[in-house]
């Protein structure tokens, strides 16, 4: 994303960048659960898409 805030002329981070990189803890928070056999068992996948 920074990459695209770059080719994009932004010179800072943009505020989609900022929520978009916010809301990592809260998905990993909510997709990652205990299980019988793990602790911390990964059961989401995360799919992000961003049109420019």
């Amino acid at each position: 994303m920074r990459y695209f805030a770059s080719v994009g002329g932004a010179s800072t981070e943009t505020q989609v960048e900022k929520k978009v990189l916010a809301s990592n803890p809260i998905m990993e928070a909510i997709g990652n659960a205990k299980t019988i056999r793990n602790d911390n068992s990964s059961r989401f996948g995360k799919y992000l898409e961003i049109s420019f």
